[in-house]
């Protein structure tokens, strides 16, 4: 996804797991290999991104907790 955020465009990598996932943190599944690959990507755009965002869901019993890692590569 695509974003314009205090005027820079940033590419948003977003990542979802359920509490019960084996591994219940969506961030240990970005990995440098990943972040490579969404940088390749993001370079290709026209304009190129300025910057790469993580942004984490976990689906959990009591609710969805969101998290939002600004310029993680």
């Amino acid at each position: 996804m695509i974003v314009h955020h205090d005027g820079v465009r940033v590419a948003v990598e977003v990542k979802t797991a359920t509490a019960t996932s084996r591994v219940p943190d969506p961030v240990v599944n970005f990995d440098d290999d990943k972040l490579v690959q969404v940088w390749s990507l993001a370079r290709r755009l026209d304009p190129p991104a300025d910057r790469v965002d993580l942004v984490t869901v976990v689906l959990g019993k009591h609710g969805v907790d969101v998290r939002w890692v600004p310029g993680v590569g």
